[in-house]
Parts: C-alpha cells; sequence; structure tokens
C-alpha cells in the first residue's frame, strides 16, 4: 500500500506571493493541516461523556464553546457534534480508539481533515478586520477566548473560534480556497500596505 502524503498549505498554490498578510495593523496566516475528526453522540450520556474524557482527556465543551488541551482542541459545533483537532500524526490512532470504546454506544466518528482549511487572524485591528466578512460581533464583551460560532463569512459557511492567544481561527471548505485567498488579501489593503510575514 501507498503512503499517502499530507497536502501543504493551500496558499503556496493559491497565493504564494501574498500570502500569509502581515500589516501595521492585522496579521493573517493559513495554518497548517491538522487531523479532524468528526464526533457525533449524546452529551446527555454519561457513558458518552466519559468516553471523551479519558481518551481526550477533555471535557465536552458546552455549545458555543471549545476546550484544549495540550495538542488536542475539541470544538462544539452543533447539538450532538463536536470537531476534534489533533495533530495530522495522531489522526488514525485517535480515530481508531474512540470508534473502538464508541462500539454499542449511540455514537460515531469519522475523519474530515483533507475538507477544511483553516486561517488565523491575529493584531490590534483583527475585530474592525472580521468585521468586513461577517455581521457576528467578534468583540471579546460578545465573543470572549473559548466561545466558537458557525457563521457566514464573505458569504461563505465558517466556523470562528476565539484562542487563547487572543487571535482567531477561521474554518473554510477547503474547495473555497481561491476565493477565501484573494478575499482576504483584498481586505487587508485597508489596514496597510501588504507585506509577507518573515
Amino acid at each position: 500500500m501507498h503512503k499517502l502524503e499530507a497536502r501543504g498549505l493551500l496558499s503556496a498554490y493559491w497565493a504564494a506571493d501574498t500570502f500569509p498578510i502581515s500589516t501595521e495593523q492585522v496579521a493573517v496566516r493559513e495554518l497548517p493541516m491538522r487531523g479532524i475528526i468528526r464526533i457525533q453522540g449524546l452529551a446527555s450520556d454519561p457513558l458518552f461523556a466519559a468516553v471523551i474524557e479519558q481518551v481526550l482527556g477533555l471535557k465536552l465543551p458546552e455549545a458555543c464553546q471549545h476546550l484544549i488541551a495540550g495538542q488536542r482542541e475539541l470544538v462544539w459545533s452543533s447539538p450532538r457534534e463536536w470537531l476534534l483537532f489533533v495533530p495530522l500524526a495522531d489522526e488514525a490512532s485517535v480515530l481508531q480508539t474512540l470508534g473502538e470504546r464508541f462500539k454499542g454506544m449511540f455514537a460515531n466518528v469519522a475523519p474530515m481533515s483533507d475538507s477544511r482549511m483553516a486561517i488565523e487572524v491575529n493584531g490590534s485591528q483583527a475585530e474592525k478586520f472580521l468585521a468586513k466578512g461577517t455581521g457576528l460581533d467578534v468583540g471579546l464583551g460578545s465573543f470572549p477566548v473559548g466561545r466558537v460560532a458557525t457563521t457566514r463569512f464573505m458569504g461563505l459557511p465558517a466556523m470562528i473560534t476565539h484562542q487563547s492567544s487572543g487571535g482567531y481561527c477561521l474554518y473554510f471548505d477547503v474547495g473555497f480556497a481561491a476565493f477565501v485567498f484573494a478575499w482576504f488579501i483584498d481586505a487587508a489593503k485597508e489596514f496597510a500596505s501588504v507585506q509577507k510575514l518573515v
């Protein structure tokens, strides 16, 4: 069997000369691909919750929350569904372990790493920058650190998380990559002359 290699940064294909972006007020970069596992089950089932905590070292996040432990991040996606982000090298083993522990339970796991791309936005004007793409109020008062929302950003379905670093991470369907990069590059022009990050 051939060993498959993970894709590189999509920006290398769609925006090699203009991405990542660094201005005086905003920094935007694509995050390297991580393993993503969709977990479905009932939060009200104590056995389901116990398996999550035992295997991942994380409690189930409540609605609109995400939790991080080391290199693992568990994000509430919708009622009865969470997304688990892990190092790509750990995806297969975590997927197998969860699948085995969930046997006989009303629960399911599925890999979806190849379907998403992640963009990180930081900087003093990150909130104003994001307001160009969404009507969602991402200010600290309405969208504190640890919050997650599934919304529309620049007209596309997107998930936004407020990270402990103070920055934001946005997830899009990988099929929209070219449009996503073009939008971010254009939107950043308002904030300063665009320069490559060092």
